[in-house]
């Protein structure tokens, strides 16, 4: 198509040449002189009407002998024009000039426009600086349009640049014609030249169009680094490594939102990333100063009264320049040193010190995935959780001990005024009370520092601590045969073995004096057996022979804060301020020693299976303790915001409590399965806020689990004593 278009212009060209020779009458006596054939020429390129080159490029006439006798004709006008050119008449229509070199440039001044001289007298400089002084003798348009017109057939133009008149050859006037009728400019210029077929000699079958031989896709591949690409990304999505989703990015796709950046960014991430080594990252650079830091900055930038007012109020980082104050100088010699530049450095040294700047690759973990999964509380029903009954003593006085009747039906508190009161659980009702400092004969008052109620459901009788005194004291429920023969063998006798002890027969029971006060007091799981601690010694006593024990020397004695038995083995849990001894009662030695981890512990108690301890203690720590795992804690909890008071085990349910000074109580459930290979599971479920009242920031001090449904009993230093049971649907 493009050669048709090519043959088609050539042609054009060629006929419009012909035409406007035959339309002027160019025949071989027309050319008489030069000056005849430059007027001609002129003339027909100033032509209004442009009939002469309308139809250049195309023949009116359709005959061949025609078209040949114009062609004749043309060829032998050529010849008689160049025969008459007197400059260079036998190359004028085949050899052009085109090289610079010889181009005489006299006016230095480039490209600028001519106008800017119109007021001077000199249109610019020479190579030599000299003024080039405007010519006078050519005149204006006008001048040079008349000057063509008369006689001389001459064609000139004036070189305004450089102030002289430049008198156009013939070839040159042709070629602008021909380039003004959009010609080709060379009349020589061949379009369509005949095909030379260029054949090497060898044989072009076997690697032409008819041959089945299909050359490597290598051939069409401009480098070898290119085809290794190729091959890499062929590898790739062979591999699954890139898919073709990911090739194709849609602008829909992007993500809208803000990304995470590098405060200290000189790179991309991902190029920090890739690199090897320690991921070092550049402090930026400080930016450039603006115009307001300039010596000369403009007047806009110049603050007035009002904003250096206003100035002087904002904080440092609101400040658009920090300490600096655009000023205005008339020279940079003006300018004195900077007033605050050692702070500012110090301050940008102290940035980049302090600031780090080294990246830190963090694992891409769900968190979710590290928790354990935890079943729902509602899947670990019942356990306690609504207020059901509130207990009212006479004297509303500090509780900090309570006790449960191994039937349910009873519970008793004591009371720092020194009364133990008798409460029936279902009815609210105080059946009776005991002044526990008017049986040891006491003038002073003494708080009710422990209290039990006999875990033997036969054994209708309660244990209490008040100053130096154990009592022992018979409750008034339906008794039996085996609790009177339990205080039958009791006598008013010292014993021989232990003079610190005193026991004496009561009429409510019987007393058990020591030398020092009583810390803490503890039943034996059958009943007869219970241990004392004292500031001074800790003792071991039968209540059936009223005789008691030390088994442990003065200093064991002396530092231990409470004892505990274990539920089905002779063994001895002896609690001291920051850890744990159990002792074999049978062999007298200390078999293992627990390790808390906690400041001062408040409260133990052990689990029913005996394998398990939970501790609590005043730095708000609740401590779980496997016997058979470690000595130490298997897990710390850290729910309360106050120091832990008590902490128990429900004897029949999988249920756990703590209850603090902060006057919540919480539950946990607590499930110990008898494969030793399980550990025990522990689930909060319920954080029970009472209605107890700080009173010289306690709390509440106790709590008791009812022995055979899932209810708790708390009391407090405001003197209540209130019950929680499991209606969940309230």
């Amino acid at each position: 198509m493009a050669e048709g278009l090519l043959e088609e212009s050539s042609e054009e060209d060629y006929e419009s040449s012909k035409d406007a020779y035959d339309s002027n009458e160019l025949e071989e006596n027309s050319f008489e002189s030069d000056e005849e054939s430059v007027e001609y020429l002129s003339s027909s390129g100033e032509s209004s009407d442009g009939e002469e080159f309308e139809d250049q490029g195309s023949s009116s006439s359709e005959d061949g002998s025609y078209e040949e006798e114009s062609m004749n004709q043309f060829e032998s006008n050529t010849r008689s024009w160049n025969m008459k050119n007197s400059v260079g008449s036998d190359t004028w229509m085949h050899t052009d000039n085109l090289s610079s070199d010889d181009e005489e440039v006299g006016n230095r001044i480039g490209r600028v426009p001519l106008h800017w001289y119109d007021d001077m007298d000199h249109i610019g400089y020479d190579d030599t600086g000299s003024k080039i002084i405007k010519s006078t003798e050519g005149g204006d348009l006008i001048d040079m349009a008349l000057k063509n017109a008369d006689g001389n057939n001459s064609m000139t133009v004036t070189d305004a640049l450089n102030g002289k008149e430049v008198v156009l050859s013939a070839r040159q006037v042709e070629l602008i014609r021909r380039v003004q009728m959009h010609a080709f400019a060379h009349p020589e210029f061949d379009a369509n030249p005949d095909y030379i077929d260029y054949f090497s000699g060898v044989d072009p079958e076997p690697w032409g169009l008819n041959s089945d031989r299909v050359p490597p896709k290598s051939r069409f591949q401009p480098s070898k680094w290119e085809q290794l690409m190729v091959r890499r990304l062929l590898f790739k999505l062979q591999t699954g490594k890139i898919q073709l989703e990911d090739l194709k990015a849609k602008p829909a796709e992007k993500e809208t939102q803000k990304k995470d950046f590098i405060l200290w960014k000189d790179d991309d991430e991902d190029v920090l990333a890739s690199r090897k080594g320690l991921q070092h990252i550049p402090p930026p650079k400080n930016p450039p100063p603006t115009h307001g830091e300039s010596y000369n900055p403009p007047e806009e930038y110049l603050p007035s009264r009002e904003e250096l007012e206003e100035w002087e109020n904002m904080d440092m980082a609101d400040r658009p320049y920090g300490r600096f104050v655009p000023k205005k100088f008339n020279s940079l010699r003006a300018v004195g040193s900077y007033e605050h530049s050692v702070l500012d450095t110090f301050e940008r040294c102290l940035d980049i010190y302090l600031c780090p700047r080294v990246i830190k690759k963090r694992l891409n973990i769900d968190p979710e995935s590290l928790v354990p999964s935890l079943p729902k509380p509602s899947e670990l029903r019942p356990f306690p959780t609504t207020l059901a009954l509130e207990y009212k003593t006479p004297e509303k006085s500090i509780i900090r001990c309570m006790g449960v009747s191994p039937d349910g039906l009873y519970m008793v508190s004591g009371g720092e005024d020194g009364f133990i009161n008798m409460f029936e659980v279902q009815s609210t009702k105080l059946i009776h009370t005991w002044n526990a400092v008017a049986l040891i004969n006491s003038t002073e008052i003494k708080p009710i520092v422990s209290l039990q109620w006999n875990p033997n459901s036969s054994h209708h009788c309660i244990l209490a601590g008040v100053g130096s005194f154990v009592i022992l004291l018979k409750t008034p429920t339906p008794k039996d045969e085996c609790t009177d023969a339990l205080f039958s063998s009791i006598k008013e006798t010292n014993d021989s073995s232990l003079t610190t002890v005193k026991w004496t027969s009561i009429s409510e029971g019987c007393l058990l004096e020591h030398d020092s006060d009583i810390i803490h007091v503890s039943w034996h799981h059958k009943g007869d057996y219970f241990s004392s601690n004292t500031q001074s010694s800790l003792l071991i006593h039968q209540l059936s022979k009223a005789k008691s024990q030390q088994p442990f020397t003065k200093k064991t004695s002396t530092s231990a804060q409470k004892a505990y038995f274990h539920p089905n083995k002779p063994f001895l849990f002896v609690v001291f301020k920051t850890e744990i001894r159990v002792y074999h009662l049978v062999k007298q030695t200390m078999i293992k020693r627990l390790l808390s981890g906690c400041k001062f512990i408040s409260n133990v108690d052990i689990h029913s299976s005996g394998d398990h301890v939970v501790a609590s203690s005043l730095d708000r720590k609740v401590v779980w303790l496997d016997l058979d795992l470690s000595q130490t804690p298997y897990k710390t909890l850290k729910y309360h915001t106050k120091a832990v008071r008590q902490v128990r085990f429900h004897p029949r349910y999988p249920i756990m409590a703590s209850c603090s000074d902060d006057t919540t109580i919480h539950v946990f459930h607590t499930r110990v399965y008898n494969d030793l290979m399980r550990n025990p599971l522990i689930v909060p479920v319920k954080i029970i806020k009472t209605k107890h009242e700080l009173v010289n920031h306690l709390g509440v001090l106790a709590i008791a689990f009812h022995p055979t449904q899932p209810w708790v009993f708390s009391a407090g230093a405001d003197g209540k004593i209130l019950l929680f049971q499991d209606m969940y649907g309230s």
